[in-house]
């Protein structure tokens, strides 16, 4: 990473007060693009904030490659040399988006329980904002719901926007 670009991170990260304690971080990581660059940004700065990192990853059991995407996600924590918690789920084929991020959030939130972690924290494109933004939208949503994904969810957990 460019310093400049570090020493911005850094700068956002202190004056929104993301990490305001030291701790375990639980970092969702779905093997995607945006979980994957959050995996490599909290390993170059996670330090400065006192945090140890673990990964989280949730599989939903509606693609028939399940094993294929979470052994991949358990190489990437071990290039890391952090460790991994994987949960497969059994959600089906015809599972909602609403129903299989809930069932993601449920099970991080019970990952984050059983090791004591302080932190959950997952990562959003600006294209998850917009979809965030329009169903709430289309569902009548009021001025708060259409505000997108908050870095700060329900503490502690945290949503990063990887723009």
């Amino acid at each position: 990473m460019p310093a400049d670009l570090r020493t911005r991170l850094l700068d956002h990260l202190r004056q929104t007060a993301l990490f305001g304690r030291p701790g375990l971080a639980l970092l969702a990581v779905s093997g995607g693009p945006d979980s994957v660059a959050l995996l490599d940004l909290m390993h170059l700065v996670g330090p400065e904030f006192e945090l140890e990192l673990a990964v989280g990853h949730v599989e939903h059991g509606i693609q028939c490659e399940t094993q294929q995407a979470a052994e991949q996600v358990r190489e990437l924590a071990q290039r890391y040399s952090v460790p991994c918690y994987c949960e497969i789920l059994s959600l089906g084929a015809g599972t909602s988006e609403t129903t299989a991020r809930e069932a993601r959030y449920s099970a991080l939130r019970g990952m984050q329980e059983r090791v004591h972690a302080r932190y959950v924290v997952t990562a959003h494109q600006r294209d998850d904002q917009v979809e965030t933004v329009l169903y709430r939208f289309l569902r009548g949503s009021g001025i708060a719901g259409l505000a997108g994904i908050p870095a700060r969810k329900n503490s502690p957990v945290v949503n990063w926007l990887l723009a």
